[in-house]
């Protein structure tokens, strides 16, 4: 199993805490990766209070690629319906060539229909907007000309370069739950990354992607992950609580292991919206105490 480190986004989030974690990851071969979420105006909601201090995440990603050399840099998950797609594979062209191809990314389509609103993008359709932009994504990394008809974009004879580092561009991943993500994984992903969802949940969705395509799909999680006599829990954007891996440490090894047996392979491990210190101790405590029972 791999381990990926979120880079604390929301109340925490900063320049510093930013260049900090970045730069102990990247010098620490037990996480393999870091990540950002993508919140780029939320409501004026308590329950989205961790989300109201994001930086956007592509730029972001583009600060941590100038100060790193070997983590990938991963997004969980870019909302891509409500970009426009041409602009978001330039984006991730350009990131890959400045980090010499170390991107995964991923992509939903959005569960906040208050941020969608707040930014005119088309909730509706989102789904629909999630397939077409995945589509050009790749036909736009694979070609330095391209042609596409979809229902909502269209090009003809477009030049599109420099094209990706990673040939035909970075793995795509798909963010999501149920069944409908599942569908669009076995279609035309490199791999699913759900969120803060339980074992039995991630064994199912495992399950129905193995009986439905033979090509090697990466199944990740996201989760908070902190070894603690006193769990904090964690809720989701509707306020009810998400399964989280904490507790003790025989409490965090058992839920991992259930984790590795369902068929998770690559573990975003989130520390909590707390100061940088606590998420430095909780990340050291992970790797020394957790994460070689996994790797080595």
């Amino acid at each position: 199993m791999k381990f990926g480190a979120a880079i604390p986004q929301g109340p925490y989030g900063s320049t510093t805490t930013t260049r900090k974690i970045s730069e102990y990851v990247d010098n620490n071969d037990r996480y393999d990766s870091l990540w950002v979420g993508d919140h780029l105006i939320v409501p004026d909601d308590p329950l989205q209070s961790h989300h109201q201090n994001s930086f956007e995440p592509l730029s972001l990603l583009s600060y941590v690629a100038a100060i790193t050399n070997r983590v990938k840099l991963g997004t969980s998950c870019i909302v891509s319906p409500r970009r426009n797609p041409i602009i978001l594979a330039k984006e991730i062209a350009t990131l890959d060539n400045l980090s010499n191809g170390r991107v995964i990314l991923g992509v939903g389509a959005g569960w906040s229909l208050e941020e969608a609103e707040l930014l005119n993008a088309d909730f509706s359709n989102r789904w629909e907007l999630l397939d077409e932009n995945v589509n050009l994504l790749r036909t736009l990394w694979k070609t330095e000309k391209a042609t596409f008809t979809g229902k909502f974009f269209k090009i003809s004879d477009g030049v599109f370069r420099p094209l990706p580092i990673q040939q035909g561009g970075p793995p795509i991943w798909i963010s999501g739950n149920r069944k409908r993500t599942l569908n669009r994984v076995v279609k035309y992903a490199d791999g699913w990354n759900p969120g803060y969802i339980s074992p039995d949940e991630v064994a199912e969705g495992a399950a129905f992607v193995r009986s439905q395509t033979d090509r090697r799909i990466t199944i990740s999680l996201r989760s908070k992950i902190v070894i603690t006599s006193n769990p904090e829990g964690y809720k989701s954007g509707w306020g009810s609580p998400v399964d989280t891996i904490e507790g003790d440490e025989r409490t965090v090894m058992n839920k991992l292991e259930q984790f590795r047996e369902a068929g998770v392979n690559h573990l975003i491990c989130t520390f909590g919206y707390v100061p940088f210190e606590t998420i430095l101790e909780r990340m050291k405590t992970i790797e020394r105490n957790i994460i070689p029972s996994f790797t080595d």
